[in-house]
C-alpha cells in the first residue's frame, strides 16, 4: 500500500529486523525486505560495522526514499508526475 509517509536517511537512526525479512523503523512502517540468505550479516542502522568470518552486507541510506516518493530512486531525468 503507498502511503504518505516519507522517512529521509537523516531520520533513520534505529531499524530493525523482523524475522520475516522485513526491516521496519521505529514507528514499524515496513522500509525494505531482505532476502533470507542475506539476513545473517545483514548490518543497519544503528550497527554501522560488524565482523563476521563470511563477511558482511550494509545498508546504505544516504538517498533513501519511501512513500510517493519512492520514484526520485530513478537515475536520469524522471518522467513521472503525481
Amino acid at each position: 500500500m503507498l502511503t504518505d509517509h516519507v522517512v529521509t536517511s537523516q531520520q533513520i537512526t534505529t531499524l530493525k529486523m523482523l524475522t520475516d525479512g522485513w526491516v521496519i523503523d521505529s514507528p514499524s512502517h515496513r522500509l525494505i525486505w531482505v532476502p533470507a540468505w542475506l539476513r545473517a550479516h545483514f548490518c543497519h542502522p544503528p550497527t554501522s560495522f560488524a565482523i563476521t568470518p563470511t563477511g558482511i552486507t550494509t545498508l546504505d541510506l544516504t538517498d533513501f526514499v519511501h512513500g510517493k516518493d519512492w520514484v526520485k530512486c530513478i537515475d536520469g531525468p524522471a518522467m513521472i508526475s503525481m
